[in-house]
This record gives structure tokens, C-alpha cells and sequence, in this order.
């Protein structure tokens, strides 16, 4: 009953793939490239897998990201709560 769809899953080099996340279709694989994750800062690093790969997945717009940075800052959406500046 639950279904998900592009998210970005971390695997620590364990080797997931799509069989592993079955649920998720659209699934991405990947070091997210968190800015500084063990002090609270979950910002998107430069390169991350998350960067231009969402999609709009709900029945408004989101114009802002969790903080109030314009979205999509680059050719489309981050997968996530933030934004990377571009």
C-alpha cells in the first residue's frame, strides 16, 4: 500500500540495487554528498546525486525549499528538503 518514488538511497557500498528498493521504480543510488551531515547541515555537496534528479510528485507547486531557497535553483527540482544553490 505504500509507494515511493525517486528517492536517493545511500548503501554505504553494500551493492543495493532497484531489487532492493522494489517499492521505488524511480530509485537513484549514491553518496547524497551531504554538506557537513555530523553537524546538522544536510545542504546537497557539489556533485551529488540528488542535484536536477526530482520531480514534482505533489499536486501543488513548491516554490521554496525547507529553508526558503527558490526552487528549482537549477534545470529542475533536488531530491530532498534542500535546494543547492546554483
Amino acid at each position: 500500500y505504500l509507494a515511493f518514488a525517486r528517492n536517493l538511497y545511500w548503501d554505504l557500498g553494500l551493492g543495493w540495487d532497484k531489487t532492493t528498493v522494489a517499492r521505488d521504480a524511480q530509485a537513484l543510488f549514491g553518496d547524497p554528498l551531504l554538506a557537513a551531515a555530523g553537524t546538522g547541515n544536510l545542504a546537497l555537496g557539489a556533485g551529488s546525486p540528488a542535484v536536477d534528479a526530482g520531480t514534482k510528485a505533489t499536486p501543488v507547486a513548491l516554490t521554496q525549499d525547507f529553508i526558503g531557497l527558490a526552487r528549482p535553483s537549477g534545470a529542475a527540482d533536488d531530491v530532498g528538503a534542500f535546494e543547492r544553490a546554483q
